[in-house]
């Protein structure tokens, strides 16, 4: 049976004798965003600085959107952004996080219900918890700034991590909840269930006042890949006494791939091979939130296909291009043209449509 994109809805399937594995399973906060539209004002009256961020219990959430104009509610959670995204291209997610059964659980739930991304609800919902929510305010310059509460998106157990599940992806990723300590023997305990995967982390937020070098080492000991940005990779050299991310990749042992983000740039990416690959301005840029989550799932889409870094992180600046110029952080348009992508780079991973009217020629 076909569902409305073309795909068959039947899991599991089979080739060449064996269960065919998910492209990726997230292990990740799953989060609910509140996308409202407000005045400086707004913000003085909240003791919110621009661009800042500030946590909140979910009454206080629930009395200053009370106090707002009528915002919009978009599933999301940064891994989680990334399997919607592998599902946007045509291929297979799942995830692993914890909601609960509110309204803003049955939003993460329906989004990925209708992008068919396998969820287990038995191991993710909790009857009575509060699902994550993240208030992103935008005043008039495009500027945000955020409200959160975590609800239950760190209740994440060893007794969560599904053996058959993580055994059956090609890739395991991994998010925020297990740069906490307490959460390392989770990581261990999935990283070892997952067997022949590859495992990835995300470096978002990574803050080294707050992780020691020690716990940091013990967790990269665990993983094979590793994605963030320019800023991101600096406080992690620094923190593991590095001066950069290129001395980090010249004196740690090669069994890591590190792929560093640089905004329009391009992406570095340092393993056994090195490459850079850039990407290309484009006319417009409407919103920066999700653009990491876009380009892993357009790199690791490639990877679990064995397309070769160069053409898998093309194909990642062309997703991170698409949710530039969308407000929120997960696709609102297909991406399966994106697949075509050129071997050459033609437009620097960009749409054509997108690039600036002196690039591209």
């Amino acid at each position: 049976m076909r569902n409305s994109k073309g795909r068959s809805n039947d899991r599991p399937f089979f080739m060449l004798g064996r269960i065919m594995q998910y492209d990726v399973v997230g292990i990740c906060k799953a989060y609910t965003d509140e996308w409202v539209r407000v005045s400086d004002a707004d913000l003085s009256r909240l003791g919110l600085t621009k661009c800042g961020s500030r946590p909140a219990n979910i009454d206080e959430i629930e009395r200053i959107l009370a106090s707002l104009p009528p915002g919009r509610k978009i599933a999301g959670g940064p891994v989680a952004n990334t399997i919607a995204g592998i599902a946007n291209l045509g291929g297979w997610g799942a995830f692993i996080g914890k909601y609960g059964d509110d309204a803003r659980g049955r939003i993460f739930q329906d989004d990925y219900r209708q992008r068919n991304v396998f969820m287990d609800k038995n191991k993710t919902v909790i009857k009575g918890g509060d699902t994550a929510c993240c208030l992103v305010l935008v005043t008039p310059d495009g500027e945000r700034s955020f409200i959160t509460n975590q609800g239950v998106s760190m209740d994440l157990g060893v007794n969560d991590m599904p053996a058959g599940l993580l055994s059956s992806g090609q890739f395991v990723f991994f998010g925020l909840p297990f740069w906490h300590e307490s959460h390392l023997p989770v990581l261990r305990h999935a990283a070892r269930l997952a067997r022949q995967a590859r495992k990835v982390i995300n470096l978002q937020s990574y803050d080294p006042s707050i992780r020691s070098a020690d716990f940091t080492r013990a967790l990269l000991a665990e993983v094979d890949i590793v994605i963030g940005n320019r800023t991101e990779f600096q406080a992690l050299s620094n923190n593991l006494g590095f001066a950069d991310s290129a001395e980090l990749h010249a004196k740690w042992p090669h069994t890591i791939t590190w792929c560093e983000t640089s905004g329009g740039d391009g992406v570095h990416i340092r393993g056994v091979e090195v490459h850079f690959i850039p990407t290309t301005p484009v006319a417009t840029v409407t919103d920066t939130t999700g653009a990491g989550d876009a380009f892993a799932a357009g790199l690791l889409y490639g990877m679990a296909r064995n397309w070769g870094w160069k053409k898998s992180a093309l194909l990642g600046h062309r997703c991170a291009t698409d949710i530039i110029v969308t407000e929120g952080a997960r696709p609102i348009r297909p991406w399966k043209n994106f697949v075509a992508v050129e071997n050459d780079g033609g437009g620097g991973g960009v749409p054509r449509e997108l690039l600036r009217k002196d690039e591209g020629r």
